[in-house]
């Protein structure tokens, strides 16, 4: 059974419950967190994601296509989600839904 992926916006509280509850489920993993510094995704990977690739800002996960990640779970403030979802889909040449 191939994982589902997932990749973590935010290396804050919401984003550890997240990926603490990814953890439980079966076939499913965290490829990749961004956060604001890449001192603190590797801070985040090593305590919640181990093996996952840690980025120092958004864009630069949103841009890279190594981890793999089918989804994207955006845990910054509410009032961020939507740029941030803008934001991935300039970087990646995409449309999301509306």
């Amino acid at each position: 059974m191939v994982p589902f992926r997932w990749a973590i916006t935010s290396a804050g509280k919401i984003a550890a419950d997240f990926a603490h509850a990814v953890r439980q489920l079966e076939g499913h993993e965290v490829v990749a967190v961004a956060a604001r510094s890449e001192a603190a995704a590797r801070e985040f990977c090593a305590r919640h994601a181990r093996g996952a690739a840690a980025y120092g800002g958004y864009e630069a996960m949103f841009r890279c296509d190594r981890h793999g990640a089918d989804a994207c779970y955006v845990a910054t403030r509410p009032d961020s989600h939507r740029a941030l979802c803008e934001r991935r889909e300039l970087a990646r040449g995409e449309r999301g839904l509306r």
